[in-house]
């Protein structure tokens, strides 16, 4: 489907939205996971378990809903990463074939401005994204198993036993990491070869509670 570039580009930033999110939940939950699994902070978080249990799952299932937006490709309507590469496909016309970057540099003790000229093959891209997709698709697939079975659907095998969830999809930190950090290089790399711009995915107060935990168990 062609459409204006202004409406792909506004999609973009959406996605990065999202991204921006999922991040959040992360960040949040790994500081919090740290801290039970840290002898220092253990026994204070264990003042108030039910308060970090719940929380944890809370964030937990947030991150996951979070990522399943961006990643499990179950309905036509859905905007996953996997349709934004193929909506790029579709109006690769709307990209450059070179975008100029431009930094002040010091050349004996002067500054000066340099601009550089960078190739852009729109094609090669997105052939590489859809390899690096099916190369992600053993986390996706155990993301969509917790989407289906314990997010979207009350699946009678899971109710009865909660936690064997995690033992047929298991997801690691760096599954988590690996997914919010793919997703926000290919839309900034799309974005910035629209616009010349990039959008951070990182929130400003992403260490808060990273910092309040410090403040409470004194290290």
């Amino acid at each position: 489907m062609c459409i204006e570039k202004d409406i792909l580009i506004n999609e973009i930033k959406m996605y990065l939205t999202h991204i921006t999110t999922a991040h959040d939940y992360f960040i949040a939950y790994k500081t919090l996971v740290d801290a039970i699994n840290s002898d220092a902070c253990n026994k204070k978080v264990n003042i108030a378990p039910a308060f970090f249990s719940v929380t944890l799952n809370s964030l937990s299932t947030s991150l996951e809903i979070e990522l399943s937006k961006l990643y499990c490709d179950t309905h036509k309507d859905e905007r996953t990463l996997l349709k934004l590469i193929n909506k790029v496909q579709a109006n690769a016309k709307l990209f450059p074939k070179e975008i100029k970057y431009g930094a002040n540099v010091v050349d004996c003790d002067i500054y000066k401005f340099k601009e550089k000229t960078v190739m852009v093959d729109i094609n090669k891209e997105i052939l590489q994204a859809q390899e690096v997709i099916k190369k992600l698709e053993p986390i996706i697939s155990n993301l969509n198993l917790r989407r289906d079975k314990k997010i979207a659907h009350n699946d009678k095998k899971y109710f009865l036993l909660p936690k064997k969830i995690y033992v047929d999809s298991p997801m690691t930190m760096a599954d988590f990491h690996t997914l919010i950090h793919y997703a926000g290089k290919l839309c900034n790399r799309f974005l910035c070869y629209l616009n010349g711009s990039v959008v951070g995915y990182n929130s400003l107060h992403t260490e808060d509670l990273k910092d309040l935990l410090i403040k409470v168990t004194g290290v």
